[in-house]
């Protein structure tokens, strides 16, 4: 079966939602470890990502444009469906 490819770029967009939404649950998941670790002691931060350390600011930075890159793939796949882009 031969796969179907729309004149809108579709399929290139598609990919590059999931690499957005893939990428920011990746960065996303030193948060989850945080908040877990924070549990037990509150003091904990991954020990380098700590918010009291300098690459912890650069993480905090870049956690915050990675769940706004997360929402921005979320809505190409809204559009997606409600739209019914790209259907062959």
């Amino acid at each position: 079966m031969r796969s179907r490819r729309c004149g809108c770029g579709g399929i290139r967009l598609a990919g590059f939602a999931h690499m957005l939404i893939f990428l920011g649950f990746g960065v996303l998941l030193a948060r989850t470890l945080m908040l877990w670790g924070r549990g037990f002691d509150e003091h904990f931060g991954l020990w380098v990502l700590g918010p009291h350390q300098p690459l912890g600011k650069i993480y905090s930075l870049l956690k915050d444009v990675f769940v706004v890159l997360v929402v921005a793939g979320t809505l190409v796949f809204v559009y997606f469906r409600w739209c019914g882009a790209c259907r062959g």
